[in-house]
């Protein structure tokens, strides 16, 4: 063994202990933090993405904010990073081509074993390519939270009704939305301190 070789496996050993000192050290205890997530399906135009997320950022999160019972965003797409094409081995990112891709193990009505699952989502392909999802409290936070905000954004936009403003500024950068709202159970994400 050569002496770059040498150090080289003393480097990732050290870097893999490191690494495995900072999960030890994280709480992955199933928990939670809040009640329901509210995701946002969008078609947003070709190269408009990022000018969507930007508005989104700047204009519309921080009212989201200022809401009580609201806890954060994640934003998420189907579209790889430049000069990737999004395969990693057979999981790929976003819906798949087929209706019926390759999923070990996978059996039709728990019967009979196919390694294949029926990937609904490909249906979807294409329809959508952004997706937004709200982490809310409680029942009481799922229910104000538009009101709310239509209220905030008329007295910070002399009356002006805000799904008015929101359809010239930020809709007509979007072919198409639809929004799903899911119960919490349960996760091991927990808030950064």
């Amino acid at each position: 063994m050569n002496m770059r070789t040498l150090i080289g496996t003393v480097f990732l050993s050290l870097l893999l202990q490191q690494v495995s000192l900072y999960a030890e050290d994280m709480d992955f205890t199933p928990h939670a933090p809040n009640k329901y997530d509210v995701e946002e399906y969008w078609h947003i135009k070709d190269g408009k993405i990022d000018q969507f997320v930007n508005y989104y950022r700047k204009t519309v999160y921080p009212y989201l904010t200022r809401l009580d019972g609201y806890r954060g965003w994640t934003v998420k797409t189907p579209l790889p990073e430049k000069g990737s094409d999004g395969k990693f081995g057979w999981l790929e990112l976003g819906p798949p081509d087929t209706l019926f891709p390759v999923h070990p193990g996978v059996r039709m009505d728990s019967t009979i074993r196919t390694d294949r699952s029926v990937h609904l989502h490909a249906l979807l392909k294409g329809q959508y390519n952004l997706i937004i999802t709200y982490h809310l409290a409680n029942d009481e936070t799922l229910e104000t939270f538009i009101p709310e905000l239509e209220v905030m954004w008329a007295k910070d936009h002399g009356g002006n009704n805000m799904w008015d403003d929101l359809s010239e500024t930020f809709f007509s950068r979007v072919i198409n939305h639809w929004d799903t709202i899911y119960r919490v159970t349960e996760t091991s994400i927990h808030p950064r301190p």
